[in-house]
């Protein structure tokens, strides 16, 4: 199971998530779309007429529900419409990795989020539809290869990105150490 989760808007690309999933429809996948947002009535409208059964969408949910879903999915799809990552880092992102869950990034590659689950191999980067639906195959069957992605998650996560991590990168940055 793929998991998008956050803003269902208009700065995420969301379109390219239903192709994949009207491709792999009976392969076996599925994809959560978990939140509210601008786009989310539309998306869900698609998916219905179009007969995605292997989509669902989920309101914005209390903290206990949204750890127990984020728990049982496979990997995490992190999405922003080309250009948007260069205003605003996806921070959803960090809420995944300190999970311990793989990361679908669906931005260009030279993105800052798409070099880094490439070089920690925390997850996989993909550009469209397309190209989600190989790692989608590929995580429905290889557990292994699912559970070492989530270590390194974690494990960058806890390098990196902690509250005291980032605090004295912040203060690096402005000198003061």
């Amino acid at each position: 199971m793929l998991l998008c989760a956050g803003n269902i808007g208009i700065l995420q690309q969301l379109d390219p998530i239903l192709d994949a999933a009207g491709d792999l429809m009976n392969r076996g996948v599925k994809f959560i779309f978990l939140g509210d947002g601008a786009r989310r009535e539309e998306l869900a409208r698609r998916a219905e007429r179009e007969g995605m059964t292997n989509v669902g969408f989920l309101g914005s949910q209390p903290e206990g529900s949204f750890k127990s879903i984020l728990s049982s999915t496979d990997a995490c799809l992190v999405t922003l419409q080309p250009g948007m990552d260069k205003l605003s880092p996806p921070s959803r992102a960090y809420t995944f990795l300190s999970a311990g869950r793989p990361l679908v990034a669906m931005m260009p590659r030279d993105s800052e989020l798409a070099q880094l689950v490439t070089a920690t191999e925390t997850g996989w980067n993909v550009l469209d539809g397309n190209e989600l639906a190989a790692p989608a195959l590929k995580l429905k069957d290889d557990l292994p290869e699912i559970e070492k992605r989530g270590v390194n998650a974690r494990a960058l996560y806890d390098d990196r990105f902690t509250k005291i991590k980032v605090s004295q990168e912040y203060i690096r940055l402005l000198g003061g150490a």
